[in-house]
């Protein structure tokens, strides 16, 4: 199989389930949607999804390991003041993404 033809089936595989999973509040009965145990799972997933996203960003160690990770930390730390103050996760990422750009290019520069 070539590499095109698997990154098609991902990318299919992809599309579908997210078509699925932003389908399924309609589609799902709401006494379905009611139950303690979604109700759980509506609260704490937000913070599952980010706790998994920032321990990956701390797996990958490279040879100069103080930089990028004191960046991560201090984007992060901006990510935290944002949303606290804010309350906007749009902003808060996009601040995250670019703080975190920002000082991994000025740790480079130093």
């Amino acid at each position: 199989m070539s590499s095109n033809s698997s990154f098609l089936i991902v990318l299919i595989s992809t599309a579908v389930t997210t078509f699925f999973l932003r389908a399924a509040p309609i589609v799902i009965p709401r006494k379905w949607l009611a139950s303690p145990l979604l109700q759980a799972l509506n609260r704490f997933l937000p913070l599952c999804v980010m706790v998994a996203l920032v321990l990956t960003t701390f797996t990958k160690f490279e040879a100069p390991i103080l930089a990028p990770a004191i960046a991560q930390v201090l984007a992060l730390i901006f990510v935290l003041i944002s949303y606290i103050r804010f309350k906007n996760v749009l902003l808060s990422m996009l601040l995250g993404v670019g703080s975190l750009n920002g000082l991994l290019y000025l740790f480079g520069s130093l």
